[in-house]
């Protein structure tokens, strides 16, 4: 960020030399109870851009794990099939087999 003099056209319509009241950006922020320097501000700004940087990085292990738990979810409901036709043709055998000791 640079704080240079330009040029403004005044009232008139004539180009002017104009300078901003502060030439640097501490100037800004110097005050008695706080002082924000230009290394708070590049600070900040560096913690943000890796504040941004995790939250994509959370956003796409939140995407891989909703993925993953939905494939869980519908490979379990496969299993509970597979144990439910298990069970049956296992109690359909121990019927089968009862009649026999029945019939003999």
């Amino acid at each position: 960020m640079r704080y240079l003099s330009y040029l403004r056209r005044n009232w008139r319509g004539r180009d002017v030399l104009f300078e901003p009241l502060c030439r640097k950006p501490a100037d800004v922020f110097d005050d008695d109870a706080s002082t924000m320097t230009v290394l708070n501000l590049s600070s900040l700004e560096a913690r943000v851009d890796e504040l941004i940087s995790a939250l994509g990085d959370l956003a796409d292990e939140n995407r891989a794990l909703r993925d993953q738990q939905s494939n869980l979810l519908a490979e379990r409901a496969a299993l509970i099939e597979k144990s439910e036709l298990a069970r049956s043709r296992v109690e359909s055998m121990i019927a089968r087999l009862k009649a026999m000791e029945v019939s003999s």
